[in-house]
């Protein structure tokens, strides 16, 4: 009986690689703001770490603001030191009994820092594929081992692996050039 690597298995670990890298470079904003940007940011508030989004209401005001109406007026000030603490980079502004959130327009060296930070996520990205060939590299060996396959079957496992990994690696950087197009061009 002759047992070969299951493709499936391999698209969905890649599919997952892919799913994290869109999940991931969501923060990097372009010109055009998103509330993305912060809604899953985590707030630890009531003893646990809850999703801003689920405290607030979150408004894109225009295209440079963000408003944070809050349901619970006493976090404002955990919410505001949670956006602060965060990687964002953002500067949370009081306004009433909201928190405005204020983006100003990229300028060239902004834009050109941001493309290298996405570049490195790229590369994480690209890496995480690259280990998920290889377990499914061992464990094809691993078969050829326990004679479950011939040689024949190992080396079409090791082309269809590397096919597979071959189009993650491009789905990754058609995502990468997308992002970086709306980062520079807008």
């Amino acid at each position: 009986m002759l047992v070969y690597i299951c493709e499936n298995e391999i698209k969905n670990e890649m599919e997952k690689c892919i799913l994290n890298f869109k999940e991931k470079i969501k923060i990097f904003r372009t010109n055009f703001i998103d509330i993305d940007i912060i809604s899953n940011l985590l707030v630890h508030c009531y003893g646990k770490y809850i999703s801003l989004m689920n405290l607030s209401r979150i408004i894109l005001d225009n295209n440079h603001t963000i408003r944070i109406s809050l349901f619970d007026k006493n976090i404002k000030n955990i919410v505001k030191k949670s956006i602060l603490l965060s990687k964002l980079n953002l500067n949370p502004v009081d306004c009433n009994d909201d928190i405005i959130i204020y983006f100003p327009p990229l300028n060239e060296e902004k834009r050109k820092d941001i493309v290298k930070k996405l570049k490195c996520e790229l590369e994480k990205i690209k890496i995480s594929i690259r280990n998920v060939r290889k377990i499914f590299n061992i464990e094809n060996k691993c078969l050829l081992k326990k004679k479950l396959i011939n040689k024949d079957v190992e080396k079409k496992n090791y082309k269809n692996i590397q096919d597979i990994t071959d189009f993650y690696i491009k789905k990754a950087d058609l995502t990468f050039i997308s992002k970086k197009k709306q980062i520079l061009v807008s």
